[in-house]
């Protein structure tokens, strides 16, 4: 195997609060992890633009679990950029949901969600974190944290069980800082992937999908999970 840049990015320390309440599980799933019912947040903002999202990524109803992951994994990693806050103050909005034309679109988008609730097309999943990802989806950028709630946010609104892992990375130096990455329920069989990392090393010679559904034994090679 060729040698792999995965492990030249030097994380920060920049863990916070999330390391706290870790939602990874590393049991095997059970039976209500093959559920395919949508899971929105109920957060307006945050479901208007992961819908945006999930059609630029051309996403169908129509396809399998590890197309529609494999197909936001790949969209992230070429549209997100790793960010920190002060970063944010010149970086490019691209989803418009405080002006009036934007507020009109995603009360309209509310309603119609309501309907397809009402008709048992999805459910309402509401994690404390999800409020906070507003400006990381708006300017598609962010740090570990806040690119592994996007990801599972979208993976929810097609289908996929999806959550976060924090724990802490393995860096060549020898340096463990906090990180956060993710785990989906693909097929009934959990995976785990880490979006950030990919990201960070886009186009650096790693190659796309490298931490793209990773079996619990290949993700402990580089992450430690909390």
């Amino acid at each position: 195997m060729r040698l792999i840049r995965r492990k030249k990015i030097l994380l920060p320390v920049i863990l916070a609060v999330n390391l706290i309440f870790s939602g990874c599980n590393l049991a095997k799933a059970d039976s209500a992890d093959l559920a395919t019912i949508p899971e929105y947040t109920g957060v307006d903002e945050i479901d208007y633009m992961a819908e945006k999202m999930i059609t630029s990524a051309g996403i169908k109803t129509t396809m399998g679990q590890d197309e529609k992951v494999r197909r936001i994994y790949h969209w992230m990693t070429v549209n997100f950029k790793h960010k920190h806050a002060d970063e944010f103050v010149k970086a490019k909005t691209y989803y418009d949901v405080t002006s009036a034309g934007a507020k009109k679109k995603i009360q309209a988008y509310k309603k119609q969600t309501l309907q397809n609730y009402r008709k048992g097309k999805l459910i309402f999943r509401t994690s404390f974190w999800d409020s906070y990802q507003i400006p990381y989806m708006q300017k598609r950028g962010g740090v570990c944290s806040d690119q592994a709630e996007i990801f599972a946010i979208l993976c929810r609104h097609v289908g996929v069980d999806a959550g976060v892992c924090n724990g802490y990375y393995k860096n060549l130096d020898g340096s463990t800082p906090g990180h956060s990455w993710n785990y989906a329920v693909v097929n009934g069989r959990k995976y785990y992937y880490d979006v950030d990392i990919e990201i960070q090393n886009y186009g650096k010679g790693q190659g796309d999908y490298y931490w793209y559904k990773k079996t619990l034994a290949q993700a402990k090679g580089n992450h430690v999970f909390a």
